[in-house]
């Protein structure tokens, strides 16, 4: 082909050649319409998803703002072992310088030896234990002899009011 020439054409090709043109215009135009179609059912779903996503992070942020956290009261049982072992050994280490010091400095109960602490303590007993029956016989002795007094008088009260009252009236 030369530029700028112009070459004849005859009628029906330029009539095949416009309808094949016009078909393939169509066929685009209608293709379009279809992407058109597809893009818009697509955005129409990308709406609904959009307002479902919001409707979810709304729940969210409500369901956010509601989370209580509660933290579990700690643990103390080591700190309980702890105390509880140290308290054990205290005991054990007090007990044994008790047991020692005992044995070293212990109190006599029978005369192992006749020795002079031994028949002092004996005597102190000996004078509590005296005292004690001393008092116990004086306070036993002052009240029941008080209460015999009391049913002698009221005895002699009865026969004073007999003679009084019922043998003079007669």
């Amino acid at each position: 082909m030369k530029t700028n020439e112009e070459t004849s054409i005859d009628e029906k090709t330029l009539t095949a050649i416009l309808t094949e043109n016009v078909a393939e215009i169509k066929e685009i135009n209608d293709f379009i319409k279809e992407q058109q179609k597809h893009v818009d059912q697509k955005n129409e779903l990308i709406a609904e998803k959009d307002k479902q996503t919001q409707k979810l992070i709304s729940s969210f942020e409500q369901k956010y703002q509601k989370i209580e956290v509660t933290v579990p009261a700690p643990s103390t049982l080591p700190l309980s072992k702890i105390a509880s072992d140290g308290m054990t050994a205290t005991r054990t280490a007090v007990l044994q310088v008790l047991h020692e010091l005992f044995s070293k400095n212990r109190i006599l109960v029978l005369p192992e030896d006749a020795g002079k602490g031994f028949l002092k303590t004996m005597a102190k007993r000996g004078m509590y234990l005296t005292a004690l029956a001393i008092i116990v016989g004086l306070v036993s002795w002052f009240g029941f002899h008080n209460w015999y007094k009391d049913s002698q008088n009221s005895r002699f009260r009865k026969a004073w009011y007999w003679n009084y009252l019922v043998a003079d009236s007669t």
